[in-house]
């Protein structure tokens, strides 16, 4: 699914980034009492959103859920930018 959203960047000569959202806090043993290691995306998010902005992507690709407006205020604040939804 990811790539589809992808595609039409790269055909268009877009410099964009794409990024699995859980892949970002992934790590075992997760932390007692945060099974998903949610507490790691925010940081995650800020230093790969630096990076790929420093490497040149003008567009930043996500996967991932937000469940709520909660973790879609703090998804932004953590990248420093709005985002936008995409079905």
């Amino acid at each position: 699914m990811i790539e589809k959203k992808s595609r039409p960047l790269t055909d268009a000569g877009v410099p964009h980034a794409v990024m699995d959202l859980d892949r970002l806090c992934r790590t075992w043993p997760a932390p007692d009492g945060d099974p998903f290691d949610c507490a790691l995306l925010p940081c995650s998010l800020w230093v790969l959103t630096a990076n790929c902005l420093d490497a040149g992507a003008w567009r930043l690709v996500l996967a991932g859920v937000a469940e709520n407006m909660v973790d879609r205020d703090g998804y932004q604040a953590a990248m420093g930018m709005w985002l936008k939804s995409a079905a």
